[in-house]
């Protein structure tokens, strides 16, 4: 089951290797599959790059971007501006996203808005709830989710969190990471 209205292809474009100063510079090396236009004054700081952080995608925006040679480059990202937030990064792996077109047959997030949510922990159930909108970004969608106790979380939306989908009950079971309902 796709959630998403188009499916997303990761293209591997790089990894962190080192830090490099103290004002959040990495020494990133680039794959083949690194593609900057000529130009890399302005179009660096539109379209991110992503990471893996505790198994969740999340986008990298350019605050600065210099080659080092043909595979190599100096880069700092917005947010990471320190020595100590930018080592984080090192020894991860940078990747782009391609949409492609979805299929007929998948479902989609936008569809499950009105479903009631039971979430789970090792197979017992933990919290219920309906997922009352999304929000977000393309690149974060996120389910609104009002908990029957009235409080409202957010939950990235990811296949992995699904562990069933019950259409015509209109009902979603998920597990999501310990920790997430709390926020």
């Amino acid at each position: 089951m796709k959630l998403r209205k188009e499916e997303t292809e990761e293209t591997a474009v790089g990894r962190v290797v080192k830090t490099f100063g103290l004002h959040g510079e990495l020494l990133v090396t680039l794959y083949d599959s690194f593609s900057f236009p000529e130009d890399e004054t302005d179009t660096i700081t539109e379209e991110p790059v992503y990471v893996r952080l505790d198994g969740l995608r999340v986008p990298l925006f350019f605050k600065s971007f210099r080659r080092r040679g043909g595979n190599k480059a100096v880069a700092v990202f917005d947010d990471l501006e320190t020595e100590n937030r930018a080592s984080e990064l090192t020894g991860k792996e940078l990747f782009r996203l391609r949409t492609a077109p979805k299929a007929e047959e998948e479902s989609f997030a936008d569809d499950l808005i009105g479903y009631r949510v039971v979430f789970c922990r090792n197979g017992a159930e933990e919290r219920q709830g309906e997922i009352a909108g999304l929000t977000g970004n393309e690149s974060n969608p996120l389910f609104e989710v009002r908990l029957d106790d009235g409080r409202d979380v957010l939950i990235p939306i990811a296949d992995e969190f699904i562990r069933s989908l019950d259409e015509p009950g209109r009902l979603v079971v998920m597990e999501v990471p310990e920790g997430l309902l709390s926020l």
